[in-house]
């Protein structure tokens, strides 16, 4: 997988979208963002625009080398992939505790 292919899977996939619906938002046929994310396709500068738009993001965000945002991205992965295996009161705890520790301090 290509380390642009990555992102955008992995951007795809914390916005909660199937490669159907990416396709869709990006008027890109699905098995063509299938075939970029496993890295055997290069999309065109117009194809990576119209991908980046239906992210919510820039182009240059998915061609940027591994920055604090990536890294930033990388955790939300990380803790996304956790919570999905929690049960819901587990995850009622687990959203007090982060209420607590997070909650701005007046």
């Amino acid at each position: 997988m290509s380390n642009l292919g990555s992102r955008i899977r992995q951007l795809r996939k914390l916005k909660g979208l199937t490669l159907e619906d990416l396709g869709e938002k990006a008027g890109v046929c699905c098995k063509y963002v299938g075939e970029i994310e496993r890295g055997m396709k290069t999309p065109t500068v117009t194809v990576l625009q119209k991908i980046a738009s239906a992210l919510d993001i820039n182009a240059g965000t998915l061609l940027s080398s591994f920055s604090a945002e990536q890294r930033q991205l990388d955790g939300f992965a990380s803790i996304s992939r956790i919570l999905h295996e929690r049960d819901a009161e587990t995850l009622e705890k687990i959203n007090k505790i982060l209420e607590i520790v997070f909650k701005e301090k007046p």
